[in-house]
């Protein structure tokens, strides 16, 4: 097997034009939106530092989403990804911002996804999954701006360790699952579903029971150590440079592993003082700078020039706005657009 080392290089070039760039968005921050908490803001407002440009926003004003737009494209990012929480009913839970996104005059050329938060309220019943699916396919799939590949639209799931543990509640696999979603989906006129994995890097996961499954593809939200740290006491990271140092090792093993596609995670960094701290406090010390954050990407975009069928060309940043966890890269007051100037340097895109 090819060595670690050898797949990541600060140093290589690269065609600037040819990365597929996309953005975690987390759509948490409006009156009402998750815990019916008046001001979702109130625990970060604690850290003035992480206020952003846009001010304490409430995410359901049309206006933000358009200003946000507007500059992940000035930056070079090509598609958002919003988290998107289902509990029942007919419609998702805070999903102002994807539906302000679908509203927008100028969405700027910006594709969107959504990664299917189902580690919170899965459906209760077939009949329940069968209407979220639906809901999926009327509101999203038909929009000629919805992330596709393969010709097919990009559902990201958060955790399919919980996916597994769900279906069998439901007296069913969840490769029956992804199919059955995907029946619908080819039911009304599209190709399929793309199902792409958040998963760690377990070996018999992500060479065996995830591709059995029917996953596409895999990916990470993010990642709080690497392959060695989570095989010896699973030993979180305790500054930007160890978290870094640990998304290079899973990125290495998983396509070394794997035999399906990698969209390459990257992280802005974690602290979640704001929302009550880690499990091991010195976790929260993994926040970086934007120029420790250039090299990062620099590192993530060797690998995909390195590996271009197995990843992609595709990278996906954790994240926009996920405020109280510490991993955003919009901007705010103390670091202005040092973030996303990161991001535009490194893949170029225009």
């Amino acid at each position: 097997m090819m060595g670690l080392a050898l797949l990541v290089s600060a140093h290589a070039s690269a065609d600037p034009d040819s990365y597929n760039v996309g953005v975690y968005y987390f759509p948490g921050w409006s009156p009402g939106a998750g815990k019916g908490n008046s001001d979702p803001w109130s625990p970060i407002k604690r850290f003035p530092e992480r206020k952003p440009l846009l001010g304490w926003y409430d995410d359901s004003n049309q206006k933000v989403i358009a200003k946000q737009l507007e500059w992940m494209k000035d930056y070079g990012i090509n598609f958002v990804t919003f988290d998107w929480y289902w509990e029942g009913g007919s419609k998702p839970v805070a999903g102002a911002p994807i539906s302000n996104y679908l509203h927008a005059r100028d969405n700027h050329g910006i594709k969107f996804n959504i990664l299917w938060a189902n580690h919170a309220v899965f459906p209760r019943s077939l009949e329940e999954f069968d209407v979220m699916v639906d809901y999926w396919i009327s509101n999203y799939f038909s929009s000629p701006n919805y992330l596709k590949i393969d010709d097919r639209p990009v559902v990201m799931v958060f955790s399919a360790t919980e996916l597994e543990r769900s279906a069998q509640i439901l007296h069913i696999d969840s490769a029956l699952l992804l199919q059955m979603a995907s029946r619908r989906a080819i039911e009304r006129g599209l190709r399929g579903i793309y199902f792409v994995a958040s998963t760690l890097p377990e070996k018999g996961r992500i060479s065996n029971a995830l591709p059995k499954a029917g996953y596409d593809a895999l990916t990470a939200y993010n990642y709080h150590a690497g392959i060695h740290g989570m095989q010896y006491g699973r030993r979180l990271s305790h500054s930007y440079s160890e978290l870094t140092g640990a998304y290079a090792e899973n990125w290495n093993y998983i396509i070394e592993e794997s035999e399906l596609p990698y969209l390459v995670p990257v992280t802005a960094g974690w602290d979640k003082a704001p929302w009550g701290g880690s499990e091991d406090p010195a976790h929260d010390n993994s926040e970086g700078s934007s120029e420790e954050f250039r090299q990062h990407l620099l590192e993530a975009r060797d690998v995909m020039t390195k590996n271009p069928e197995r990843t992609k060309r595709t990278v996906i940043i954790c994240c926009w706005n996920e405020f109280g966890e510490g991993s955003f890269i919009e901007p705010t007051k103390a670091r202005g657009f040092s973030y996303l100037g990161a991001v535009r340097d490194v893949f170029g895109n225009k």
